[in-house]
């Protein structure tokens, strides 16, 4: 079950998951107010869930929000995804190819200790990739930036042995 707080008029945000499933489907609506984020903390450390699917526009995706969700394999965040909170995602140790549909600016320790991401790809509008974002995906091989502006902020790749063509601090 799905928790949420109605924020800024009619909109709501994901606060909160209760219940054993390992697949969570985040619809558009919910008890008729439109789903546009994911709070701090609303899944941190749910260590059955395996996958989330998103038919919410989902606008930002908050400060540990996934992390330490260590069975989680894969995730797609939305297109209309403006940015992903620090720690995010650390520590979902299983999650081997997220895919970012859109350009987030990606929070610090976003997915810090992801250490199954083999690669990732980074949006032409990402503004930032934040410090140690990456730090400790240690099988991640191949990381695509499709802008030379976005600027890539200290140690975002820390401890990637496996990144040979290391991606250009500016």
């Amino acid at each position: 079950t799905l928790e949420y707080q109605v924020i800024r008029g009619n909109k709501a945000e994901i606060i909160g998951y209760s219940g054993e499933g390992n697949r969570v489907t985040i619809d558009r609506k919910i008890d008729g107010h439109e789903v546009v984020s994911i709070g701090d903390n609303a899944f941190k450390d749910c260590d059955t869930l395996e996958s989330v699917l998103f038919w919410a526009d989902i606008e930002s995706i908050g400060e540990y929000a996934f992390a330490g969700c260590t069975a989680l394999t894969d995730i797609s965040v939305p297109n209309s995804t403006k940015s992903i909170g620090a720690h995010a995602f650390e520590g979902c140790t299983n999650l081997v190819n997220p895919i970012l549909w859109g350009d987030p600016e990606i929070g610090e320790y976003a997915f810090a200790g992801c250490e199954s991401i083999v690669d990732i790809s980074i949006g032409y509008e990402t503004p930032s990739i934040g410090v140690h974002a990456f730090d400790g995906c240690k099988n991640l091989e191949t990381v695509t930036i499709w802008n030379d502006d976005t600027i890539i902020e200290k140690d975002a790749f820390a401890n990637c042995p496996k990144l040979t063509d290391r991606p250009i601090q500016k």
